[in-house]
Formats: structure tokens, C-alpha cells, sequence
């Protein structure tokens, strides 16, 4: 056994990812010299803690992409559990330690496009900052302007794939009525937005229907649609989302003070 400083040195196992083909990973020893056996028993234990945590990562990982390539080729309703398991080299039974059903691997997979979705919808009417946001509007500055279009540019360009799932291959899923749900919640957002403009400003100004929210807010996710069905140069995106912008804020400036 080697010596250090007359000790004798404790073998420290560890573990190395080898890629064995086909997207699989698997975990291999490798041995490392530690000074002093309680030392080495908790470092061996430690590692094989970090190493079934990076393991579950990987997998968990991998589930998402074979799922989410799959569901993009074939929508989510065509898309079973055994195929996405075996595109991810797991086990049938053993995926679902990992995701209950094949919705929770849908939505685990839109959720940073939603969570964003909803992030955009109370930033921009938020009661609490009226008082902000409705000069930002009125002024409609350049860099106000500027800074719109860019937000929309980076759900369009970030989140492309995610929103082809949404709208295009979402049937049979808890999301297939994302749109409708999420128009309605704006609705109701927007309508409290606007009373607080209208107690802001001594009760002057007019009530704005629900159907005109709604379809304002249709319109946007419409163009969302738009961008991730087609491919457009960033120019192109960049130009459309101004005039979106554009119109959008010249038309509820117009609404606001009217």
C-alpha cells in the first residue's frame, strides 16, 4: 500500500461519464489516492451521492429531448411513452420515476415559454405601476418603443420551438386550450389595469369592452404564431414587431386619454 509522510494513502473511488453510442451515458470507476481512511469513506460517499445526482440529471435531460423531438415530428397525441423512453435509451417502467404522464413532460417542456407568457402579462398591467407605466405610454419614446419590440423579438427567437408546440402540436395535452384560457386571463388583468387608470385620473375616460381586450390580446398571440410557423430573416421580425408595437401604443394611448 503506498506510504505518505508514514500514512498509509486510502484508494478514492470515482466515477467518470464514458458515452457508450446512441445518446446513453454510463458511469465508469476511476481511482484517485486520499490521505487517511475516514477521510477517503467520505469523499466515496459523497461522490456516489453527486454521481446518482448527475445520473437523474442526465436522464431527466435526456427524456425532455427525445420528447420534445418526438412531439415536434409527431404532435403530442401520436407521441407514447414508450417511444419517448425508447428514443432516450430508459426503461419504460423506469421513466416514470422521473415525469408521472406524458402531460407532465409537455408541460415541463413549455414551461419557460408560459411562465414567460404570464411574466409579460402582469409586467405590462400591473395595477401597482399605473402610475408608471401610463406616462412611459403617453410619451411613447423611442426607447420605450425600443425596448418592446426587443421583449417580443426574445420570446419569438428564444422560445421558437416551444411556441411551435404550443400552438401546433399541443392537441389531446392540458395546454390544447392554452390560448383560450390565457385570453380570458387577460381580460380580466386588463380590465382591472384599466380601472385603476380610470380611479388614477378622477373616474374620467370609458370602460373598454372585453371583446376589445380579447382581441387585441388575440392579435398579439397571432403574431406569435405567425413567427414561429415562418422563417423570417431578424430583420424582417424586427420590422413587423415595430409596427406591432407601434400600433398598439399610438391605439391605447388614443383609448386611454380619450
Amino acid at each position: 500500500m503506498p506510504m505518505w509522510n508514514g500514512r498509509a494513502l486510502y484508494l478514492e473511488q470515482l466515477f467518470a461519464p464514458v458515452a457508450t453510442g446512441r445518446g446513453c451515458v454510463r458511469f465508469f470507476p476511476t481511482f484517485r489516492y486520499c490521505k487517511g481512511r475516514q477521510i477517503c469513506l467520505f469523499l466515496q460517499t459523497d461522490n456516489s451521492r453527486r454521481l446518482m445526482q448527475m445520473q437523474k440529471d442526465f436522464t431527466r435531460k435526456q427524456i425532455l429531448h427525445s420528447a420534445e423531438k418526438l412531439f415536434v415530428q409527431k404532435g403530442f397525441r401520436s407521441t407514447s411513452m414508450r417511444e419517448i423512453a425508447m428514443d432516450a435509451g430508459v426503461g419504460l417502467s423506469n421513466i416514470y420515476n422521473y415525469f408521472e404522464n406524458k402531460d407532465r413532460i409537455f408541460r415541463t417542456l413549455l414551461m419557460p415559454l408560459t411562465d414567460e407568457l404570464d411574466r409579460m402579462l402582469v409586467e405590462h398591467h400591473d395595477p401597482k405601476s399605473v402610475e408608471r407605466l401610463v406616462p412611459e405610454l403617453n410619451s411613447m419614446g423611442e426607447r420605450f418603443i425600443t425596448d418592446m419590440v426587443s421583449e417580443y423579438l426574445h420570446v419569438v427567437t428564444r422560445y421558437r420551438r416551444q411556441l411551435q408546440l404550443l400552438f401546433f402540436k399541443a392537441q389531446g395535452s392540458s395546454l390544447e386550450n392554452f390560448i383560450d384560457d390565457f385570453s380570458k386571463r387577460c381580460v380580466e388583468q386588463i380590465q382591472v389595469f384599466m380601472q385603476q387608470i380610470r380611479r388614477n385620473s378622477a373616474g374620467s375616460g370609458t370602460a373598454v369592452a372585453d371583446f376589445t381586450i380579447r382581441l387585441h390580446t388575440v392579435w398579439m398571440l397571432t403574431l406569435f404564431k405567425e413567427m414561429a410557423r415562418q422563417n423570417m430573416s431578424p430583420h424582417d421580425r424586427r420590422q413587423i414587431f415595430t409596427d406591432y408595437v407601434t400600433f398598439e401604443c399610438v391605439g391605447w394611448r388614443e383609448r386611454i386619454n380619450r
